[in-house]
């Protein structure tokens, strides 16, 4: 990605990204590529989401809610470690 980038003379720090929806293969990026004086933009519901998950809160609730339902907590962790979402979503920077 980062030849192509610069095969098109596209210049990060003066680069804004409009993020369409939050599925990791539109968002996930997004903090790699970003840089100090990037803008991201989101609509107001998924901006609120954002803050969730990089806070954390959304993932505890996830949690809760599986353990409630029964599912091991061994399995969880795993399960968890592996969701696409925390391995390639948004990063707290």
């Amino acid at each position: 990605m980062a030849s192509g980038l610069e095969s098109l003379s596209v210049d990060l720090t003066k680069t804004d990204f409009f993020i369409t929806h939050l599925h990791v293969d539109h968002a996930g990026l997004v903090s790699t590529l970003a840089s100090s004086t990037s803008k991201i933009y989101f609509s107001e519901i998924d901006a609120s989401m954002t803050n969730q998950v990089t806070s954390g809160d959304v993932w505890q609730q996830s949690n809760n809610l599986y353990k409630a339902h029964g599912f091991p907590e061994g399995e969880l962790e795993k399960a968890m470690a592996m969701h696409p979402a925390r391995r390639y979503g948004p990063q707290k920077r």
